[in-house]
């Protein structure tokens, strides 16, 4: 797993905490097997007034391969490397970062 963190810029001045999103994807292919999940956290800016644009400042990125080998400790429970076993894969992931910082 590859974690990449970005320095927050200074031009994210608020009054109010920022607000955050996860984005996050999986994806699987047959041949050769294997699945994989990326994911981004992303501190959103205001939006423009109307409404038509709002960008953010990415604060971490971070990707990995589905793990099917329950002695390791990004072991989820995945026993096929399929999209849908690497979709929740990325949302675990950032749940753990999330705990441990």
């Amino acid at each position: 797993m590859v974690f990449r963190v970005f320095s927050r810029g200074s031009t994210f001045q608020r009054s109010t905490p920022p607000t955050l999103w996860f984005y996050s994807d999986g994806s699987g292919l047959l041949r050769p097997l294997r699945a994989g999940w990326g994911a981004v956290l992303v501190q959103a800016s205001l939006p423009t007034p109307d409404y038509s644009h709002n960008c953010g400042l990415a604060l971490l990125e971070f990707y990995g391969a589905v793990c099917t080998d329950p002695s390791s400790p990004h072991y989820h429970g995945a026993r096929t490397l399929t999209n849908n076993t690497a979709e929740p894969t990325a949302i675990l992931e950032l749940l753990l970062w999330a705990t441990a910082h």
